[in-house]
């Protein structure tokens, strides 16, 4: 069996924000980055992989943004990139990326990654879905 890179990982992306992260006895370890956005880093006890997961609070989304949302899914899957989905229990737009022990040895950029699509699905929501922004996203993360 390959070596096990989750904690080392998590661990190095906690020395450079400035933190000190753990897994607790459930595998789990939350980042609240601001009052809506929350990402969860799961290590999954039946396998080597990782699993980042974030949410987003959202008023009811009308057809057109679930359509831009399923053409992205499908631009992403292309690329190894994050699936975006709607919550089924509440209004929310969930981001989830599973990584295995080759995609942990490649750095931490995984978060930002996630970080990067909530912010842009926060900011599509907040203008009303309007034309997609091409502004780019500022990855430097402050924590609460």
């Amino acid at each position: 069996m390959a070596q096990d890179h989750r904690q080392e990982w998590l661990t190095d992306f906690g020395k450079r924000m400035g933190l000190t992260l753990e897994f607790d006895g459930s595998g789990v370890c939350q980042l609240i980055l601001d009052q809506e956005l929350i990402v969860t880093i799961h290590k999954l006890d039946q396998s080597d992989r990782l699993v980042l997961f974030g949410q987003i609070h959202t008023p009811p989304l009308p057809l057109e943004l679930a359509k831009e949302m399923l053409k992205r899914n499908r631009s992403n899957a292309k690329v190894s990139a994050p699936v975006i989905s709607l919550s089924p229990e509440e209004d929310a737009i969930e981001v989830h990326l599973v990584l295995d022990q080759r995609e942990l040895e490649q750095g931490d950029h995984w978060i930002e990654t996630i970080i990067a699509e909530l912010e842009y699905w926060r900011e599509v929501t907040l203008n009303d879905f309007k034309e997609e922004s091409t502004d780019k996203i500022d990855l430097n993360i402050s924590f609460v």
